[in-house]
């Protein structure tokens, strides 16, 4: 690291590939430094016969109130046309303001893409077969707590809507 005109430089090399970044600020680019949250699924979630959104294990990031974030949740999984999926980024935080997309797939096929500015709404809602999701946006924090996603059935169906090990979500502190 190595400062100059209140620029500091960070240079890793990765496996071969270089990397840098010039942060602005002070003596100590980790003053400056905006952090970032990833989280991968830990455990299968499957909902059956029912509309109720419920985390998804392993998908959950703490916020500080105050603070801005961008995040980006990706949800890899399987439901049938019965039963179909819809998404949600829930937690125990509130939000001073929120915006959030979700698009539901099948494959390269966008099943719904929706929006909203309430945390715990469901996006990407569709009573179609469902490959995978994807889900982003930005908060800003009023009272700490967690951001989690959420999956549900869009109709309650007997057949399963499964959320699969090793979807994942980034959380990205951006203020």
């Amino acid at each position: 690291m190595a400062g100059s005109g209140g620029l500091n430089t960070v240079s890793q090399d990765i496996s071969g590939k270089g990397f840098e970044a010039t942060l602005p600020g002070g003596s100590n680019a980790t003053d400056n430094f905006i952090s970032n949250n990833a989280k991968v699924s830990t455990a299968q979630v499957d909902r059956t016969s029912s509309t109720t959104l419920t985390n998804i294990t392993g998908l959950s990031v703490n916020v500080i109130a105050g603070a801005t974030y961008n995040f980006v949740a990706r949800v890899v999984g399987t439901s049938t046309i019965n039963g179909g999926a819809k998404f949600a980024i829930g937690g125990t935080a509130t939000a001073t303001s929120v915006s959030y997309t979700g698009k539901n797939y099948n494959g390269t096929t966008t099943n719904a893409s929706t929006t909203t500015t309430t945390l715990g709404n469901a996006v990407g809602a569709s009573t179609a077969v469902f490959t995978d999701a994807l889900i982003f946006g930005s908060i800003v924090v009023n009272a700490a707590g967690t951001l989690t996603v959420q999956i549900a059935q869009n109709a309650s169906h007997v057949d399963t809507t499964s959320a699969y090990v090793n979807s994942n979500f980034t959380v990205t502190r951006v203020a």
